[in-house]
Protein backbone atom coordinates (compact mmCIF):
# COMPACT_ATOMS: atom_id res chain seq x y z
CA UNK A 1 0.00 0.00 0.00
CA UNK A 2 1.02 3.54 -0.84
CA UNK A 3 0.36 7.10 -0.16
CA UNK A 4 0.93 9.81 -2.69
CA UNK A 5 0.58 13.49 -2.55
CA UNK A 6 0.64 15.72 -5.29
CA UNK A 7 0.36 19.59 -6.12
CA UNK A 8 -0.80 20.77 -9.78
CA UNK A 9 -1.73 24.06 -11.48
CA UNK A 10 -5.39 24.45 -13.05
CA UNK A 11 -5.07 25.37 -16.74
CA UNK A 12 -7.76 27.99 -16.67
CA UNK A 13 -9.99 29.71 -14.08
CA UNK A 14 -11.37 26.54 -11.81
CA UNK A 15 -15.26 27.26 -11.31
CA UNK A 16 -16.74 25.73 -8.22
CA UNK A 17 -19.11 23.39 -10.07
CA UNK A 18 -15.81 21.89 -12.79
CA UNK A 19 -13.99 21.23 -9.04
CA UNK A 20 -17.45 19.30 -7.54
CA UNK A 21 -17.36 17.86 -11.33
CA UNK A 22 -13.81 16.29 -10.41
CA UNK A 23 -14.74 15.20 -6.98
CA UNK A 24 -17.68 13.18 -8.69
CA UNK A 25 -15.89 11.31 -11.28
CA UNK A 26 -12.76 10.67 -9.26
CA UNK A 27 -15.19 8.92 -6.71
CA UNK A 28 -16.25 7.14 -9.15
CA UNK A 29 -13.28 5.88 -10.79
CA UNK A 30 -12.00 5.46 -7.74
CA UNK A 31 -14.00 2.66 -6.67
CA UNK A 32 -13.25 0.60 -9.21
CA UNK A 33 -9.39 1.28 -8.53
CA UNK A 34 -9.46 0.89 -4.72
CA UNK A 35 -8.30 4.08 -4.09
CA UNK A 36 -8.82 6.45 -0.95
CA UNK A 37 -8.39 10.40 -0.84
CA UNK A 38 -9.01 13.51 -0.71
CA UNK A 39 -8.89 16.64 -2.89
CA UNK A 40 -8.42 20.82 -2.20
CA UNK A 41 -8.22 23.35 -4.67
CA UNK A 42 -7.29 27.02 -3.51
CA UNK A 43 -5.74 29.54 -5.73
CA UNK A 44 -5.69 27.92 -9.06
CA UNK A 45 -4.13 25.00 -7.69
CA UNK A 46 -4.95 21.38 -6.65
CA UNK A 47 -3.07 19.19 -3.74
CA UNK A 48 -4.24 15.80 -3.83
CA UNK A 49 -3.70 12.55 -1.55
CA UNK A 50 -4.37 9.45 -2.50
CA UNK A 51 -3.82 6.23 -1.22
CA UNK A 52 -3.90 2.40 -3.02
CA UNK A 53 -1.76 -0.38 -4.69
CA UNK A 54 1.17 1.11 -6.40
CA UNK A 55 0.42 -0.29 -9.59
CA UNK A 56 -3.22 1.82 -9.20
CA UNK A 57 -1.48 5.00 -8.36
CA UNK A 58 0.84 4.59 -11.14
CA UNK A 59 -2.22 4.03 -13.25
CA UNK A 60 -4.23 7.48 -11.67
CA UNK A 61 -0.84 8.96 -12.29
CA UNK A 62 -1.07 8.17 -16.29
CA UNK A 63 -4.75 9.67 -16.22
CA UNK A 64 -3.67 12.60 -14.46
CA UNK A 65 -0.95 13.37 -16.65
CA UNK A 66 -2.69 13.82 -19.70
CA UNK A 67 -5.78 15.18 -18.24
CA UNK A 68 -5.85 18.90 -19.97
CA UNK A 69 -7.52 20.55 -16.93
CA UNK A 70 -4.22 20.93 -14.89
CA UNK A 71 -0.35 20.82 -15.47
CA UNK A 72 2.69 21.25 -13.76
CA UNK A 73 1.89 18.24 -11.83
CA UNK A 74 4.66 17.76 -8.79
CA UNK A 75 4.79 14.82 -7.06
CA UNK A 76 5.61 15.81 -2.96
CA UNK A 77 5.07 12.99 -1.41
CA UNK A 78 5.03 9.29 -1.83
CA UNK A 79 5.98 6.80 0.07
CA UNK A 80 4.69 2.93 1.82
CA UNK A 81 1.82 2.96 4.34
CA UNK A 82 0.32 0.00 6.23
CA UNK A 83 -2.93 0.73 6.66
CA UNK A 84 -4.90 3.76 4.83
CA UNK A 85 -5.64 6.75 6.44
CA UNK A 86 -8.79 7.59 4.48
CA UNK A 87 -10.16 4.63 4.11
CA UNK A 88 -14.34 6.43 4.00
CA UNK A 89 -12.95 8.98 2.06
CA UNK A 90 -13.09 7.69 -1.88
CA UNK A 91 -12.84 10.96 -2.92
CA UNK A 92 -12.92 13.85 -0.64
CA UNK A 93 -13.15 17.39 -1.55
CA UNK A 94 -11.57 19.31 1.29
CA UNK A 95 -12.82 23.10 2.00
CA UNK A 96 -9.87 25.16 1.18
CA UNK A 97 -10.37 29.41 1.17
CA UNK A 98 -13.39 29.34 1.91
CA UNK A 99 -15.60 29.80 4.91
CA UNK A 100 -15.81 26.15 5.32
CA UNK A 101 -11.87 25.57 5.22
CA UNK A 102 -11.67 25.74 9.02
CA UNK A 103 -14.01 22.89 9.44
CA UNK A 104 -12.75 20.76 6.48
CA UNK A 105 -9.48 21.56 8.04
CA UNK A 106 -10.27 20.20 11.41
CA UNK A 107 -12.12 17.23 9.98
CA UNK A 108 -8.84 16.13 7.78
CA UNK A 109 -7.22 16.61 11.16
CA UNK A 110 -9.39 14.34 13.31
CA UNK A 111 -9.44 11.44 10.65
CA UNK A 112 -5.54 11.16 11.25
CA UNK A 113 -3.98 9.08 13.72
CA UNK A 114 -1.17 10.53 15.76
CA UNK A 115 1.97 10.21 14.06
CA UNK A 116 5.22 11.00 11.87
CA UNK A 117 2.92 10.47 8.41
CA UNK A 118 0.06 12.27 9.74
CA UNK A 119 2.18 15.15 10.84
CA UNK A 120 4.30 15.61 7.35
CA UNK A 121 0.50 15.50 5.35
CA UNK A 122 -0.51 18.06 7.98
CA UNK A 123 2.88 20.07 6.95
CA UNK A 124 1.58 19.54 3.80
CA UNK A 125 -1.34 20.98 3.38
CA UNK A 126 -0.69 23.53 5.55
CA UNK A 127 2.11 24.62 3.25
CA UNK A 128 -0.26 24.42 0.08
CA UNK A 129 -2.67 26.87 1.94
CA UNK A 130 -0.57 29.47 2.28
CA UNK A 131 0.52 29.46 -0.92
CA UNK A 132 0.69 32.75 -3.20
CA UNK A 133 -0.28 32.56 -6.75
CA UNK A 134 2.38 33.13 -8.71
Amino acid sequence: MQQLVYVSTANSEMETDQVFSIIEASSRNNLSRNITGFLMFHQGRFLQLVEGEREDLDGLMQVLETDDRHHSIDVVDRGAVEDRLFSKWRMKRVAAGSSLADASFDELRSNLPAGARSNRILELVEGFLQLDPA
